[in-house]
């Protein structure tokens, strides 16, 4: 049975780069940014359609 307790296709023996706590973060906000502003997005888009639907439907449409 082979092994999958690993989840990456490096070997074991690959070392990990090292990345200081300060870049770590830097990169998680811009993470956390972007699902930010995708949701907001996606919110809003949800938002129009709904807004022109009720237009729609009040035209007797």
């Amino acid at each position: 049975m082979a092994d999958t307790t690993t989840s990456s296709n490096a070997p074991p023996s690959a070392a990990e780069p090292v990345v200081d706590a300060a870049e770590r973060a830097r990169r998680q906000r811009g993470k956390n940014l972007a699902l930010f502003f995708s949701l907001l997005g996606f919110v809003a888009l949800i938002y129009v359609v709904a807004i022109v639907r009720m237009g729609l439907h009040a035209q007797g449409q």
